[in-house]
């Protein structure tokens, strides 16, 4: 994983309150997998909606990644669509 996908894991582990295992993240190729995870780490006991947890991931895909609004997806592929190394 290159330096763009471990800022995006960072930047979800500090967000959410989680780790996130080098195995997990491999396992992460879209925002969908993201927010799954993310929803069966922590959603019911933050009290977070699906769609609150998506909000929050698909804003630090934004502010990590640069990339805008219309570019995104939940379905798109970090690497091949969103360029993450």
């Amino acid at each position: 994983m290159g330096l763009d996908g471990v800022e995006l894991v960072l930047a979800w582990e500090e967000e959410f309150g989680i780790e996130i295992s080098d195995a997990d993240a491999a396992k992460m190729e879209t925002p969908a997998h993201v927010i799954d995870f993310v929803c069966t780490r922590v959603g019911e006991a933050k009290n977070l909606s699906r769609e609150q947890v998506a909000d929050k991931v698909k804003e630090i895909i934004f502010d990590q990644l640069g990339i805008s609004d219309r570019q995104y997806a939940e379905d798109k592929r970090f690497v091949e669509d969103f360029g993450v190394g």
